[in-house]
């Protein structure tokens, strides 16, 4: 997958508005996410549905949703993708992996986000509909742990270090950077 994934896109990806202004909003969130109490401070609300890009006005109840879920677990790095998802569901009646990941990946930074993009550039296709949850469910596995894999391949070490040589002193995880070049690259 990041064979197809050339030096000159990598160099336009790392010099993407989008990706330095990312990172200022992410490691806001992961600075303050055990500093405030994410149910009633707006900005870090404010900061973390424009990093995430939450559709608030889409899903009635997810932002509040989110946030109960946030602060109800930010301390366990063992959360389960599978709660949040439900969770999120029952909120909305809605499936929203990739909402339920970028909550994971918010309280783990060694787990990835999923979404269009992350499902497109690993050749996955995503299924739509409320009787997927299962199917949902093993997808964001799968992910996790074909992201896991490759980050085991010369060519993903290399793209980190690029990624540590254009944003050093980023104390991101290589998950974290592996998951911000593939969800820039389109």
């Amino acid at each position: 997958m990041l064979e197809r994934l050339t030096n000159q896109e990598l160099i336009q990806i790392m010099n993407k508005k989008e990706l330095s202004d990312g990172l200022i909003r992410y490691n806001y969130i992961q600075d303050n996410l055990h500093k405030v109490n994410v149910m009633e401070d707006i900005i870090f609300q404010d900061i973390f549905i424009r990093f995430y890009q939450v559709q608030v006005h889409k899903f009635r109840g997810i932002k509040e949703c989110i946030f109960r879920i946030l602060e109800e677990n930010k301390n366990n790095k063992d959360i389960k993708f599978e709660y949040v998802l439900r969770e999120l569901y029952r909120a909305t009646g809605t499936i929203q992996p990739s909402y339920a990941s970028k909550i994971v990946a918010t309280i783990n930074t060694d787990k990835a986000v999923i979404d269009s993009w992350v499902y497109k550039n690993l050749g996955l296709v995503r299924k739509y509909g409320t009787d997927n949850i299962t199917y949902t469910i093993d997808q964001y596995y799968q992910v996790n742990n074909m992201l896991n894999e490759i980050l085991k391949i010369d060519r993903s070490k290399y793209i980190v270090d690029i990624f540590d040589a254009y944003f050093n002193h980023n104390n991101l995880t290589d998950i974290k950077k592996l998951d911000l070049i593939i969800w820039q690259w389109r």
